[in-house]
């Protein structure tokens, strides 16, 4: 009987490994593609990639597909706890000149991968339920309103969509508390510039407007800020990776409808240096787009003037910052 060496052993588990992560993770999610060649784990990779393209206008899943989405990432991350090991411990099976030869990093990535790319699709999936409630946003006749009452009832929505929806995923990954984590950073990450852009199609929008807009954004970062946690009963403060996250987003949005209520007076200079110290890292088109949803109407010689006032200001502000 043949002595098989580490080498040789590792040969064989780098194949059952993309076997399993391709033929069997892979295929266990939910309106997954036809697998790739097992044996090329770039093919495996940019399968995975194919599949968020291709869903990304799906229906959303049921709760039968978001507990094996959930499943494939609690088992891909011990795969890539248990591939590490592995690797370590045939590694010190040989001698030290040869232990380089024993690299399972590919197959360590394609776990990876794998995790990356179940929390993406839980993310879409999210985003899909609140996408409705976004465009009730921007059908809202902004311009009529007279008093600032309760939040609207598209952030009803949106807030229902997260308390129906993250309780679940919380306990599917009580185990993987990091990539619960994740998923909450990527939403945020992904959910909130999209508000932002639906900000900026409420127009043409009053002062009062304006005011209701802003209350609307503020209960909005609150539920956000305790998505972590929503739906339990035992409130905790959100890890300060994610509440950063959502505080700089979250922030942008209060400040964009800050300068549309903030009055020009006849002073464009003055908003443009108001426009520059409340959104130090926004750009020239963004500055357009605020000025758009006020309403102001400018000659071509005050554009001009304008953006080379902003660009003088950003520059200076970049030299301050360095």
């Amino acid at each position: 009987m043949s002595v098989v060496s580490p080498t040789e052993l590792a040969g064989v588990f780098q194949q059952y490994l993309r076997q399993y992560a391709g033929g069997v993770l892979q295929g266990a999610l939910p309106r997954a593609p036809p697998p790739a060649p097992l044996s090329h784990v770039p093919a495996l990779v940019t399968n995975l990639h194919t599949f968020l393209r291709d869903d990304s206008a799906a229906p959303r899943f049921t709760k039968q597909e978001i507990a094996k989405i959930t499943s494939v990432i609690t088992t891909s991350e011990y795969c890539l706890e248990t591939t590490i090991h592995l690797e370590q411990k045939l590694k010190e099976k040989i001698v030290p000149r040869l232990a380089s030869k024993i690299d399972l990093s590919h197959e360590q990535d394609l776990f990876h991968k794998m995790i990356s790319t179940c929390i993406q699709l839980l993310v879409q999936d999210l985003e899909v339920s609140c996408e409705p409630a976004l465009q009730a946003m921007t059908k809202i006749s902004w311009l009529h309103y007279d008093i600032v009452g309760d939040q609207s009832s598209y952030v009803t929505q949106i807030i229902m969509h997260l308390k129906n929806t993250v309780p679940n995923l919380r306990d599917n990954l009580a185990s993987s508390r990091k990539y619960f984590t994740q998923f909450c950073i990527r939403f945020a990450n992904s959910f909130i510039p999209k508000f932002i852009q639906n900000i900026y199609k409420c127009k043409p929008i009053s002062t009062v407007g304006s005011e209701q807009l802003l209350l609307d954004t503020h209960m909005l970062k609150t539920a956000l800020l305790e998505l972590p946690s929503i739906g339990s009963e035992v409130k905790r403060q959100g890890p300060s990776t994610y509440t950063k996250v959502v505080i700089k987003l979250m922030t942008k949005a209060e400040m964009i409808l800050k300068l549309v209520m903030a009055p020009i007076d006849n002073n464009l200079e003055g908003f443009v240096a108001q426009f520059v110290q409340l959104l130090p890292e926004s750009g020239l088109v963004e500055l357009h787009k605020v000025l758009d949803m006020k309403g102001t109407k400018l000659s071509k010689a005050q554009l001009s003037s304008m953006d080379a006032k902003f660009k003088d200001l950003s520059r200076s502000n970049s030299e301050v910052v360095k």
